[in-house]
């Protein structure tokens, strides 16, 4: 009896370690995968801050070289931030790593062509009346809503 016992607790103790090492054999995988895509999604990451530069460059014409120059440190900033968010939910498994990766190059690809777009069409980007237009078409939209509950 006490024979069948010690084998229990030995097999339970090494289904522990396998399972330990399995751990840490998947949150090393998991790293090397995210270091795999930061050679990807940096560069990509250059070019788009790149266009975003380029965009704002056309777009803000007041302000000399000081204005511009403020707008691409947030983005850069935004971006960073978006990177680390991306970076630390593909090592907690919340999302793919892939996209936990890729993610701040696709919000900062969608912020690059809405800009190249606006800068192609000369459209003003500070024009206050097409978004007071936006927000009351939105809050009556809300209303509507809410009146409907």
């Amino acid at each position: 009896m006490a024979h069948t016992e010690s084998t229990v607790r030995n097999i339970k103790s090494m289904l522990e370690v396998n399972k330990q090492n399995m751990k840490f054999q998947k949150q090393n995988l998991t790293e090397s995968y995210i270091e795999l895509h930061k050679r990807f999604t940096l560069p990509f990451a250059c070019i788009l801050l790149f266009i975003i530069g380029a965009a704002l460059g056309s777009i803000i014409r007041k302000g000399g070289l000081g204005m511009p120059f403020v707008a691409a440190i947030i983005f850069f900033v935004i971006y960073y931030v978006l990177n680390t968010i991306g970076e630390k939910i593909a090592k907690e498994h919340v999302l793919p790593v892939e996209l936990g990766m890729w993610l701040p190059s696709i919000i900062l690809l969608s912020i690059g062509i809405f800009l190249m777009i606006k800068a192609n069409n000369d459209s003003p980007l500070m024009n206050k009346e097409w978004y007071f237009r936006i927000y009351s078409t939105l809050k009556e939209k809300l209303a509507m809503f809410q009146a409907k509950k």
